[in-house]
């Protein structure tokens, strides 16, 4: 598995510039999810609810853990798999039993953000699937026969499965992105908008999505409301709207999950309810004077910013122990200066940058 939060090794280069090229890579939690030294990627030891993309093919490994799922139930879009079937890239929810940077899983679960048809390409990095805005970044995981592996190698109409985190209303993060031949149905996760209780219609980005028959059981009163964090799965309606009809509609929560002494979550940040609490997710998060934060402050924490929170699951809330901004920033170019502490870039006059005692050189 790739080690995330750090940049490739590469030989020494010699030359007779007195400026050097240097690839900054300004990761404000120090490192990715599971980041960090290998101590940190596990924890205290118990039962354990680890949620984050799957760092390898064939193999269960989440958050720097590696687990052991041969007596584990593997499910991928509702359907009984194997271990062989978990990908690089697929986020998945794992449940078991965690001892330092291993653990036995009892149970893995992987859905999409959403499979349907691909609509457009608005640039090298945002496409448009069944309504929805996926945005790529150079960690995204492509299938097989994709290539390149970029958005440059999908075609427009073509089906796609995409693997991620809903990032804001309309908006998802794909780690992961399949071709499919066919589909027997369409899915979306994503947050309600446009809610219209006469027709029984919502939108999920740009998606109308037909409600009246489908199965809403899961939703409070069984009727959705905008703001929700909802997963859809119908088919698509021959009409003007495209809609799709859909079969069922439940939370994206984990409220079925037990308690976790240990638990981990990467996700984005859809709801903030108050200074101490927010959504990751489907996942109510509690901080407290005691939560550590790195790579970022509470005051920074807004729809739309990736997490890594560490902590224990009590009664459906995650009491955070610790909070890592995923953000990262990453700049290319000869030095123009370098004074004390800081230094600027050929090109970019407007940017410093400051390094300390705990910044990393490659």
């Amino acid at each position: 598995p790739r080690e995330r939060g750090r940049l490739p090794r590469r030989g020494t280069r010699t030359n007779d510039r007195l400026t050097t090229l240097i690839l900054f890579r300004l990761l404000a939690a120090g490192g990715g999810g599971g980041g960090g030294t290998p101590s940190e990627g596990g924890g205290i030891g118990g039962t354990g609810l680890h949620i984050g993309p799957n760092e390898g093919d064939g193999a269960v490994q989440v958050n720097g853990i590696a687990f052991d799922a041969a007596g584990a139930a593997i499910t991928i879009s509702g359907m009984n798999a194997a271990e062989a079937d978990v990908r690089d890239g697929m986020v998945a929810v794992v449940s078991g039993n965690v001892s330092g940077n291993t653990g036995t899983a009892t149970s893995v679960e992987i859905e999409e953000v959403v499979k349907g048809r691909l609509e457009q390409k608005l640039d090298a990095s945002t496409l448009v699937v069944q309504g929805q805005t996926v945005q790529v970044d150079e960690s995204t995981v492509y299938g097989p026969g994709i290539a390149p592996a970029a958005p440059a190698g999908l075609t427009i109409n073509e089906l796609l499965e995409v693997y991620g985190f809903v990032k804001s209303p309309g908006v998802v993060f794909a780690t992961r992105i399949e071709r499919e031949s066919s589909l027997s149905e369409l899915r979306a996760q994503g947050i309600v908008t446009g809610l219209d209780l006469m027709a029984q219609t919502f939108l999920i980005g740009t998606q109308p999505v037909d409600y009246s028959g489908a199965d809403t059981s899961d939703l409070p009163g069984g009727v959705p409301a905008n703001g929700q964090l909802v997963r859809v799965r119908g088919l698509s309606a021959l009409s003007p709207q495209d809609e799709i009809v859909a079969t069922v509609v439940r939370l994206a929560d984990f409220d079925d999950f037990d308690d976790a002494q240990e638990a981990e979550i990467e996700a984005f940040v859809t709801e903030v309810l108050s200074p101490t609490q927010f959504r990751l997710g489907g996942h109510l998060v509690q901080t407290n004077a005691a939560t550590v934060f790195r790579g970022g402050t509470a005051m920074e924490i807004v729809v739309g910013v990736r997490l890594d929170v560490h902590g224990s699951r009590v009664n459906d809330v995650l009491l955070a122990t610790k909070v890592e901004f995923e953000s990262e920033v990453k700049l290319e170019s000869d030095v123009a200066g370098v004074v004390g502490n800081t230094i600027t870039l050929v090109g970019l006059p407007g940017i410093t940058v400051t390094v300390d005692a705990i910044t990393e050189y490659d």
